[in-house]
């Protein structure tokens, strides 16, 4: 964990793999949130292949990961096929 002062989007978030589950069933099944507006919008390309915070791939499958020290994390969405996985790993090395 990094505990620090400042920039706490950027790694002191905690997550268990069951928000993570309820995270990615929300990017796949917007409908089914109390915001779907919004969590459609996050997924909007903005710029090329990105969209707010997520990467766009030319199957329309949005992706985003990161790490901090000694931990790295994926979530992937596939909204067409109503699939999103995620992958944790406690390893510093990126995960695709």
């Amino acid at each position: 964990l990094w505990e620090r002062a400042g920039l706490y989007g950027n790694g002191a978030i905690l997550s268990t793999p069951n928000d993570m589950m309820i995270y990615a069933r929300a990017m796949v099944r917007p409908e089914e949130t109390p915001f779907p507006k919004a969590i459609r919008r996050a997924q909007t390309r903005q710029h090329g292949n990105i969209a707010y915070g997520w990467f766009v791939t030319p199957s329309e499958s949005i992706w985003h990961n990161g790490m901090t020290g000694g931990f790295s994390s994926l979530i992937k969405a596939y909204v067409k096929k109503d699939l999103a996985v995620f992958a944790l790993s406690n390893t510093e090395a990126e995960i695709h």
